[in-house]
């Protein structure tokens, strides 16, 4: 992912999209795992919000213009998509996948280090991720002690659990597999 990160300001990695707008082929991989990575630096995406519709939307703007600074989108017949509808379907796309990976990251600290008996600082004092900001954290697991929270947790894993059909294509997205057929 480092590559990505690093490329001049002129370079950028191109992606392939379907007839539905939707990221296919290896370099979808990429971008996934890109923002994968964005939404885990506290400066683009901070955990102290609680949901996803709560982060401002200039921060979702400057994620935004990151990948389209470090990605180019073309079609399967190789035009170049710029505006229209079409950019509008890709960028919709990838506020999806900002804000499933960003939900991910936050279970994934949750249940890294979020426990019940300790304060949010001791907890904070647990975190040795370099990429969480302990103030952050701090906030969030001030949060995740709150009653609603607690509640809302409840219900989310009942709801899980009806899940009768699990994904099992690993990182690969359904798009992807489709277009490899």
């Amino acid at each position: 992912m480092i590559e990505i990160w690093d490329l001049e300001k002129e370079e950028q990695v191109i992606v392939e999209v379907n007839a539905h707008h939707i990221p296919i082929g290896d370099s979808a991989a990429k971008l996934t795992r890109f923002i994968g990575t964005m939404v885990r630096m506290s400066d683009f995406a901070p955990l102290s919000y609680t949901t996803w519709p709560q982060l401002p939307a200039r921060k979702k703007n400057e994620m935004w213009e990151m990948i389209k600074e470090k990605f180019q989108f073309k079609t399967l017949d190789g035009k170049e998509v710029i505006d229209g509808e079409a950019f509008k379907c890709i960028n919709v796309w990838a506020l999806e996948n900002m804000s499933t990976k960003w939900r991910s990251w936050k279970n994934e600290l949750k249940s890294e280090y979020f426990d019940e008996t300790m304060t949010p600082h001791e907890m904070s004092s647990k975190v040795d991720d370099s990429r969480v900001d302990k103030d952050q954290f701090i906030s969030i697991a001030k949060y995740w002690l709150t009653d609603e929270a607690k509640e809302q947790s409840t219900k989310n894993k009942e709801n899980c659990s009806k899940s009768k059909e699990p994904h099992c294509t690993g990182t690969k997205s359904f798009p992807r597999v489709i277009h490899e057929m």
